[in-house]
């Protein structure tokens, strides 16, 4: 990691693309802006944390096979104007 001091107005670039400037400084906290290139996807880390936890989440679950087949087949039959009979539960 690394460790810098820095002064507002004053700024990090990182791998040419990513600009971190620092914008204001008050007692107990620092703020920042930060740019990046074309494509990036800049976030909170906290929000970056919450997707990468839904991600595994969404990895570990199980799918019901047969319900997502009869999905498929009801997309296909709708795609071909065709009407869907709903199931009788």
């Amino acid at each position: 990691m690394l460790m810098i001091s820095r002064r507002v107005g004053e700024r990090i670039v990182i791998d040419g693309d990513i600009e971190v400037v620092v914008t204001e400084i008050r007692r107990r906290s620092v703020r920042i802006g930060v740019t990046g290139g074309e494509g990036k996807v800049i976030v909170r880390g906290e929000v970056h944390d919450a997707i990468v936890a839904a991600n595994q989440r969404a990895a570990a679950s199980t799918v019901d096979e047969s319900a997502l087949e009869r999905l498929f087949e009801d997309a296909t039959h709708a795609a071909a104007g065709e009407s869907i009979e709903p199931e009788a539960p």
